[in-house]
């Protein structure tokens, strides 16, 4: 988004997190026209890839802890995260079925290109 409609002030969207706390203030400072739905997507995914990512995956410091791909009986996959030996403070944590995240994905991309329709003159880019 920055590279097409250029920098912001004070509304970095170096991450997609940052693309969540600050596109609103950034389509208003450009004069963005925004398709329905286009932020609640990506807050969507935000909780439901990026932050199990980080808070499941990534920063989960845990030597218990082990995450794996799980199929449930109709073959519906999802990550999971366990404790071996688990505590009362230990949580079973499921990610939304891939299929729907991907779902989703496809759903975000086309309101990305459709951000982009809609807003021709916004961009930063010299086009000839």
């Amino acid at each position: 988004m920055e590279f097409y409609f250029g920098q912001g002030r004070k509304a970095s969207l170096d991450s997609h997190d940052d693309l969540v706390k600050n596109f609103a203030s950034y389509a208003v400072a450009k004069g963005l026209t925004l398709p329905a739905d286009f932020m609640a997507i990506a807050a969507a995914l935000k909780k439901d890839i990026s932050d199990y990512r980080d808070y499941e995956i990534a920063h989960e410091k845990s030597p218990r802890r082990m995450t794996s791909t799980v199929f449930d009986k109709h073959g519906t996959m999802r990550m999971a995260a366990r404790s071996i030996y688990p505590t009362e403070k230990d949580q079973k944590v499921e990610s939304k079925a891939l299929h729907h995240l991907i779902k989703v994905i496809d759903t975000y991309i086309g309101q990305m290109i459709e951000l982009i329709r809609l807003n021709p003159d916004k961009t930063n880019l010299r086009i000839e």
